[in-house]
């Protein structure tokens, strides 16, 4: 199995998973297709290569296999943010706090997906509900609120730098 990482907003892979993880978990897979778990780490493992397609069709169908799987929601909420789809990433995020409450770490990332799409008042009002849940991550949105413009207008190094999680992966299990 692929170990996971609770932090921010990004990917967080304890290690990235070895090329070879990926074929295994097809396997896997194909050997037990009604296995949500099985879904939700590929996806992860193909997440963490950078394979978004990919990685969505795979959370998808573990979201699918089990509604109430918290983590593929926000593992698919996550793929589709890397890949620029950010209304499905809402939506998916949604999903994963509806699911799972308190969920800080969904409640960040929609929070900053809100942010990239130039939603700031959206943005805001996660920022009491998130206090509630976890104070640093709270303090992590509103100082990325305090930017004056959407982070469209940002560069990706000035969004890493102001969510303090640079080029981390945070899949969860």
């Amino acid at each position: 199995m692929i170990a996971i990482l609770l932090v921010g907003t990004h990917l967080q892979g304890a290690e990235e998973a070895p090329k070879s993880q990926i074929a295994i978990l097809e396997q896997k897979v194909k050997d037990e297709p009604e296995n949500a778990t099985y879904w939700n780490d590929l996806g992860v493992a193909y997440g963490q290569h950078g394979e978004w397609k990919n990685a969505v069709i795979a959370l998808k169908k573990a979201v699918a296999l089990k509604r109430d799987y918290a983590h593929a929601w926000y593992n698919l909420g996550l793929a589709y943010e890397k890949a620029g789809v950010l209304p499905k990433a809402v939506t998916a995020y949604k999903q994963a706090i509806q699911v799972q409450n308190p969920f800080p770490e969904a409640l960040l990332s929609l929070g900053v997906v809100y942010y990239k799409q130039g939603n700031i008042a959206d943005a805001r009002t996660v920022v009491p509900i998130l206090e509630e849940q976890n104070a640093k991550m709270a303090k992590e949105l509103a100082r990325l609120l305090e930017q004056p413009a959407p982070i469209s207008a940002h560069s990706e190094a000035e969004v890493k730098t102001a969510t303090a999680k640079p080029d981390q992966n945070n899949f969860q299990k």
